[in-house]
């Protein structure tokens, strides 16, 4: 079975951002989040395991959420 992948931007995060979407990810259950940077692809988005709804939805929620209160998200443009 697929990831199950959510929250996509096209907004790049600094570093130490990315690396705080990522761990925040992982403590709701997710796997993280990825930036991809290569030509004619800029995108960033956040992955866990594919259990389909309403399980998936619940982890976008949560994850979001906390990322929102934390002000992290969505990702201000630099």
């Amino acid at each position: 079975m697929q990831e199950y992948m959510f929250g996509v931007t096209k907004t790049e995060p600094t570093k130490k951002v990315s690396k705080r979407l990522g761990a925040i990810c992982r403590e709701e259950g997710g796997y993280g989040f990825q930036w991809l940077d290569i030509p004619g692809t800029r995108q960033g988005w956040f992955s866990g395991p594919n259990k389909g709804h309403p399980f998936d939805v619940n982890l976008m929620n949560r994850v979001l959420d906390r990322c929102k209160k934390e002000g992290i998200w969505p990702i201000k443009e630099r």
